[in-house]
């Protein structure tokens, strides 16, 4: 956002100040916990030991992303519950540094989100949010940002700013037409429509093999850590799965106009890239 103002203003559909105000307020009012992926499909109604009925088959995306946390976890907990660095909860909760880690995460003076635990006392907990860590920096970044052009690049599928006012009452909404519908497209903003399908386009460039997280967990099979190599031994051969299991969860798509890869292994990052 800060990166580029010039571009994403125009196309926003209200001020930079007001922009700023709503990222902010959406960084500040994060909720880690609520977010973790397996809690987050539960609280919206996708219950986790039903995602492979068959009424779900067009939500490949909750599957997924439920077996990619599933696989992080995995490699998360293998390391830290090998015994070296945590042998038990109190040894997570007499770990200084993780509570100024919480402290910062929740300070004024430092990240300012006050929905971040006040303390990680558990070894589980622990666990926890160090996956949702590389979660967000991975996972979910690359669902969200290399693959905008996805579902972005044909503006009325997902159009940054609308051009005329929402229908105010449930009457208006119920007499919306076609016409309607077009006024609020930018059709007859053209360099907002070119925006609008451009700027997706160029934040969708596809992962590079050495920042996949593929290659991360060949790399980490051979770490002089014995612990961290048997765990990425482990994220290795789980990923191998995984890719075959994704590829099927887009074989069931109504949709097979393209092919659906978002959490694809070798195409997901494993970290941001900037």
């Amino acid at each position: 956002m800060s990166s580029s103002p010039k571009s994403i203003v125009p196309i926003a559909g209200f001020s930079a100040p007001r922009i700023f105000q709503f990222v902010r307020h959406a960084f500040t009012n994060f909720d880690w916990k609520a977010l973790y992926v397996p809690t987050d499909l539960e609280s919206r109604g996708f219950p986790l030991d039903q995602l492979d009925n068959d009424k779900f088959h067009n939500y490949a995306y909750a599957k997924d992303i439920k077996d990619m946390w599933m696989a992080l976890r995995k490699f998360v907990s293998s390391v830290l519950r090998d015994g070296t660095y945590y042998p038990d909860d109190s040894a997570v909760a007499a770990d200084a540094q993780i509570q100024d880690w919480c402290n910062e995460m929740r300070s004024e003076q430092g990240a300012g989100m006050k929905k971040f635990p006040e303390s990680i006392s558990t070894l589980d907990d622990l666990i926890d949010m160090v996956t949702m860590c590389i979660h967000i920096a991975a996972a979910q970044h690359t669902a969200v940002n290399y693959l905008q052009q996805y579902y972005q690049t044909f503006v009325p599928n997902k159009p940054s700013a609308l051009f005329s006012p929402l229908p105010a009452s449930l009457s208006q909404l119920e007499s919306y037409a076609e016409s309607d519908l077009m006024a609020a497209l930018p059709l007859e903003a053209k360099r907002e429509w070119l925006l609008m399908a451009q700027i997706p386009y160029l934040l969708s460039r596809q992962v590079e093999q050495d920042g996949n997280i593929v290659t991360y967990a060949a790399t980490a099979s051979k770490n002089e850590d014995t612990i961290i190599a048997a765990a990425g031994r482990e994220l290795s051969a789980n990923l191998d799965i995984l890719a075959s299991v994704f590829l099927e969860n887009g074989r069931k798509l109504d949709d097979q106009n393209a092919g659906y890869n978002v959490l694809a292994p070798d195409q997901l990052a494993k970290a941001i890239v900037i």
